[in-house]
């Protein structure tokens, strides 16, 4: 019998689903050894389980990136979007991240609301927190501010190493790995995602290469 094909995005789907048990496991294993030997390992073996712990992180993250790359966008009605309250949800569920990184989020009060899928906005702005969580360093500084100009939709801004000049064309391309000009290898996806939402609302994303002192993305999208 002849098998129907199937096409990349399918099968980076299964594959990453697949993945997803397994790793759940062995985080839960890695976890369990750093508290049952917390008193009788010492720092440096409990730093290395702790990477190791760190690593896993960055694995199942880029596993998510890649079911929300295959996956699309799920079919849901524009409504008005407040900025503000979106970036706090988003920026609550990477309180993990924040904590290590010593992190510190700034709303801009005249941030106003946009007409788009509320997933697509969350999604687009939990993306590039948590761009700015990995890549700014610790004791990142982190901003969502309005764009200004008569334009509706935000950026998010922090004070980290930015990005090289040499890297900027290709950020938006997946799996580019763009983020590597800022010191760390991301899942390469992030970014890629941010752009597509974006389109399918209606809007655009861009870096804004004329930003000094760390990274800016502009998002544009449709006014309420």
């Amino acid at each position: 019998m002849s098998r129907a094909p199937v096409d990349s995005e399918q099968l980076l789907a299964m594959v990453a689903h697949d993945m997803r048990a397994p790793l759940r496991q062995l985080g839960l294993r890695l976890a369990m050894l750093q508290r049952r030997h917390a008193q009788s390992l010492g720092p440096e073996a409990l730093a290395d389980l702790q990477a190791a712990r760190d690593e896993l992180k960055q694995g199942q993250q880029l596993l998510e990136d890649m079911l929300a790359w295959a996956a699309g966008s799920p079919a849901e009605t524009p409504a008005a979007c407040a900025l503000g309250a979106l970036g706090e949800r988003a920026w609550a569920s990477l309180a993990e991240r924040v904590e290590q990184r010593g992190a510190r989020l700034t709303l801009d009060p005249a941030l106003s609301a946009v007409q788009a899928r509320p997933s697509a906005v969350y999604r687009l702005l939990l993306n590039l927190l948590r761009n700015a969580l990995e890549h700014g360093g610790d004791g990142v500084q982190v901003r969502v501010e309005a764009v200004g100009g008569g334009r509706s939709g935000f950026a998010v801004v922090d004070n980290g190493p930015g990005i090289a000049p040499a890297r900027q064309a290709r950020i938006f391309a997946p799996f580019a790995r763009g983020d590597v000009a800022r010191g760390v290898e991301g899942s390469g996806l992030g970014l890629a995602i941010c752009e597509r939402l974006a389109g399918e609302e209606g809007g655009h994303i861009r870096l804004d290469a004329e930003h000094q002192g760390g990274a800016r993305f502009i998002v544009e999208l449709p006014a309420a």
